[in-house]
């Protein structure tokens, strides 16, 4: 069904009960006349309180609150209306009259209150914890305009023509007060809640324009006039209803981003409650020209409410303060991970930097790389050469391929390189990469010892990265000044699933480092000789392995890393190339 045909829908149903009501009307006079007044209008109000309450249930936040206080409001008319019809005839029933007419005028204070809360703003952080507080204040502040110019006339000095002119002076204000404070809401909102508050001012101005006139047409018993204001009364509700239903949230409704919303609306509702009721306790006493006993309990009702608002205005600054030091506190910690974010943004604008510079310097290392790899070729084909310089050109070639590997690894730098999954025999991995170690003079005469338990072990990977990730592990643990010398351990995996690579240092460590395993932490190789370690441990990542290190008695240090035999990520993307390329240019 369109919205159209909803609104009519629910327009006829309200037509319906208020023609049902006029007919009750005409045929009635007495009591049954009375009920019947009120009936359109308690449709309406009831129709109204439902649909609230499921709007609020639907809603969150401030929402369901101003949601909740509308549907209140609209309960307590219905109490207010129940609670006149008992008081038929009001001569009677004097009392019950009164409370009728109390529980008429609460809806009004409710329906302001829930206008504080201001659900269509979504910047508003600041006011989330006192805006409760505030609409406490502006309930007290009606409710005790009520207490100081209408109650006096009905229990302290009763008058019946000062409390009805008391009673819809105040009335007329309370309303003029709402409807002005929609349209003000309905001026500086958008789409959805313009539409909302604009209809709910309309819907109010129609509701005081009749309640007045029912009063004075029930007084006189002018059943038909009564029925005719009590279907607008019942017609207003059903409007207020309607402009909620018909201007439910939706996907394309974009809440507001206001960061503080109605600046200075909480200071107003404060000095107008501290302020406003000493102003009027001082022209009570001394400038009306009511009776003695109706100074003393507007005297009386004046301190109660002022100890009641000043108790919530505490509370109100007390949650402010809070909610300022909450917010001051994230403010803090938003600047200092701006500062970091701003750091490491410098950071990367100079590997970014780095980075083009080592792309230009890799184009021109391949040029000589190139003519290197082809005398290579020339010594390792050449028939004529000794068999040690042909091996020689033979060696030659084979880091001068490494090398143009590398350089591509290079230019590839932060970009996703292919993972080349192939073949590989650890135990031939590892003594070319004591072969390379010894190229170094440093490093020729330093004790190296390689202990294979069974052979060959084979794993699925790239034979460069593992080739550079045990070069850096000897580098590691004899790399030094000093004249450590390295064991290197390869055994098969349990059930012969990949490979287990140890590399203990045989050198004297520190007597008093601590004994036992601990985690790698890749944060803390990356010091020193330790941030090709950190290379090691992102390659060792992407073959789906692991790296732990152990120290042993005396201070001896031993590295294990588990290669799995087969990784499933076979055609992975190299995340850390990179790096890599980074750490064997180091």
């Amino acid at each position: 069904m369109s919205r159209l045909g909803k609104s009519l829908y629910c327009v006829g149903i309200g037509a319906a009960l208020a023609a049902a009501g006029l007919l009750l009307a005409y045929s009635y006079s007495g009591s049954a006349a009375w009920n019947a007044v009120f009936f359109p209008e308690t449709c309406g109000a009831g129709f109204a309180v439902v649909l609230f309450c499921l709007l609020a249930k639907e809603s969150a936040s401030r929402e369901r609150a101003f949601w909740q206080l509308w549907a209140f409001g609209c309960g307590l008319w219905i109490v207010g209306l129940t609670l006149d019809v008992l008081a038929w005839p009001r001569t009677l029933r004097p009392e019950m009259g009164f409370l009728g007419l109390a529980f008429s005028f609460l809806p009004e204070v409710a329906m302001i209150a829930a206008l504080v809360i201001q659900p269509e703003l979504a910047g508003g952080r600041l006011r989330d914890p006192v805006v409760g507080y505030e609409a406490g204040l502006v309930a007290l502040w009606w409710i005790y305009l009520f207490l100081l110019f209408v109650t006096p006339w009905n229990w302290v000095m009763p008058s019946a023509h000062r409390f009805w002119a008391s009673y819809l002076g105040l009335h007329y204000l309370q309303d003029f007060a709402l409807v002005v404070w929609l349209a003000a809401l309905a001026s500086g909102s958008h789409e959805r809640w313009r539409r909302i508050y604009a209809q709910m001012a309309c819907a109010i101005a129609l509701l005081t324009m009749a309640t007045g006139p029912l009063y004075q047409a029930l007084g006189t018993q002018a059943w038909l006039p009564a029925a005719i204001y009590g279907l607008l009364i019942g017609a207003a509700f059903l409007w207020l209803a309607l402009a909620a239903l018909f201007n439910r949230p939706t996907s394309a409704d974009m809440p507001l981003a206001d960061p503080v919303p109605a600046p200075g609306l909480g200071n107003l509702l404060v000095s107008i409650t501290v302020l406003g009721i000493p102003v009027l306790m001082i022209w009570s006493r001394f400038f009306s020209r009511a009776p003695e006993p109706v100074h003393r309990f507007r005297l009386l009702v004046s301190f109660a409410v002022l100890m009641i608002g000043v108790l919530l205005v505490y509370r109100w600054q007390d949650a402010a303060d809070q909610s300022e030091e909450s917010m001051v506190c994230e403010l803090e910690t938003s600047v200092r991970e701006l500062r970091h974010l701003l750091g490491q943004f410098a950071e990367t604008e100079k590997l970014a930097s780095l980075g083009q510079l080592a792309a230009g310097a890799a184009h021109e290392i391949n040029n000589p790389v190139a003519a290197m790899l082809g005398y290579a070729e020339l010594l390792h084909a050449d028939s004529s050469a000794a068999p040690r310089v042909q091996e020689i050109g033979c060696k030659i070639g084979d880091q001068a391929r490494r090398i143009r590997t590398l350089v591509h690894n290079l230019l590839s730098f932060g970009e996703h390189a292919t993972f080349e999954a192939q073949s590989v025999d650890v135990a031939a991995l590892l003594r070319s990469a004591i072969e390379l170690f010894r190229l170094d003079e440093h490093h020729r005469h330093r004790s190296l010892r390689l202990d294979v338990e069974s052979g060959p072990i084979e794993v699925l990977g790239d034979p460069e990265k593992l080739l550079q990730v045990f070069y850096r592990f000897l580098l590691e643990l004899a790399g030094g000044e000093g004249e450590n010398g390295v064991e290197i351990r390869l055994r098969p995996a349990k059930g012969a699933a990949g490979a287990v690579v140890e590399f203990l240092d045989r050198g004297t460590g520190s007597e008093a480092a601590p004994v036992g395993p601990e985690p790698y932490d890749p944060q803390r190789a990356q010091q020193g000789v330790g941030f090709g370690l950190s290379v090691c441990y992102a390659i060792v990542q992407e073959h789906e392995g692991s790296i732990a290190h152990e120290t042993l008695p005396g201070g001896r240090r031993m590295y294990r890393i588990l290669l799995p035999a087969s990784p499933s990520r076979a055609a992975r993307t190299a995340s850390a190339a990179g790096t890599v390329t980074a750490a064997e240019n180091s």
